[in-house]
């Protein structure tokens, strides 16, 4: 995630001399909603983000519900992210369902890197289900479970 910041990562996404080159999603632009709050992300094509994103990368499509957290994370396309769920220090792949309430990795202390969870494409987290930090899903996870 440090990548978002310029002054630590030595990397200017903006640098006219190293541009990067994506592909049309086909998307229509972007939404923010008016309770939405954004702080230092990048918000692709076709994004509806009506929750909170901070320091975060969303790839074209991806839905951010009112009452979801998105932080530290990468999020692929066409996820969905239900109301009250935070997903925080994670790489979510494409077509993921995060339900109701779920929660999605953990942010790691101050002076520690942390381990990143991640979530292979197509899996649904249903409601209320916990996903450790450290946790690699590949399989769906069923309501109220936990992952580690």
């Amino acid at each position: 995630m440090e990548v978002l910041d310029p002054e630590h990562s030595g990397i200017n996404l903006f640098d006219e001399n190293w541009k990067i080159y994506s592909r049309n999603s086909g998307h229509t632009g972007h939404f923010i909603g008016n309770n939405a709050e954004v702080t230092d992300s990048m918000i692709t094509d076709g994004c509806v983000v009506k929750g909170t994103v901070k320091h975060s990368i969303l790839f074209g499509g991806v839905i951010v519900e009112e009452g979801a957290v998105v932080e530290d994370a990468v999020v692929m396309g066409d996820t969905v992210i239900k109301r009250g769920a935070k997903v925080t220090h994670c790489i979510v792949a494409e077509g993921v369902t995060v339900g109701c309430d779920a929660v999605i990795g953990e942010k790691p202390a101050e002076d520690v890197t942390g381990d990143v969870a991640t979530i292979a494409p197509g899996v649904t987290i249903g409601d209320r289900a916990v996903i450790g930090p450290k946790a690699m899903v590949y399989n769906d996870v069923e309501e109220g479970q936990e992952q580690c």
